[in-house]
């Protein structure tokens, strides 16, 4: 019997490659690659959210292969030397935000993205909410506080992924 967190996962997941092959946004491909201590991790990314999941997800139909563990390591690896925060992310917030800007942009006649500020990085809030949903679990974000423009790292129990920092039009 397939668990139903893993089954709502498996389904944000096809949401966001929906998305993506609707909005022409290209998506690497889904391939199973190993660490140096053997673990196996399911990687995939769309040039803005990249993932590396530890228990695959089946049936992703992706482009090409993309080692994603060895841009989220890099990503690690200049977390020691920096100055890091940590965040815990509210799905509740994201959505917020996500409806806030929908009802603006309804009125003004856009299609803006909502925005949504953790410490010293603005982040797509939709980025966010999907990264969120498909790696499931207790997520912690952690991110660069330098003034350098860095992506920042999701965690859970289930694996990882990297989300790009946004511009904000102002």
């Amino acid at each position: 019997m397939i668990d139903k967190k893993f089954m709502k996962r498996q389904q944000a997941a096809e949401r966001l490659l929906k998305k993506v092959s609707d909005k022409w946004i290209p998506m690497t491909g889904s391939h199973i690659v190993s660490d140096y201590d053997g673990s196996e991790y399911q990687c995939f990314s769309n040039g803005y959210i990249g993932f590396m999941l530890k228990e695959p997800l089946p049936d992703l139909r992706l482009a090409e292969p993309f080692n994603m563990m060895k841009t989220i390591e890099d990503c690690e690896r200049n977390r020691v030397t920096r100055e890091t925060s940590y965040h815990t992310i509210v799905p509740k917030d994201l959505k917020d935000a996500i409806k806030k800007q929908k009802d603006k942009n309804k009125e003004k006649g856009t299609d803006d993205a909502a925005y949504f500020d953790i410490g010293n990085h603005t982040y797509n809030a939709q980025y966010l909410l999907d990264a969120y949903e498909i790696l499931g679990g207790d997520i912690t974000l952690y991110q660069d506080e330098s003034n350098v423009v860095s992506p920042g790292i999701m965690e859970s129990e289930n694996g990882k992924a990297m989300v790009m920092p946004v511009r904000q039009r102002r």
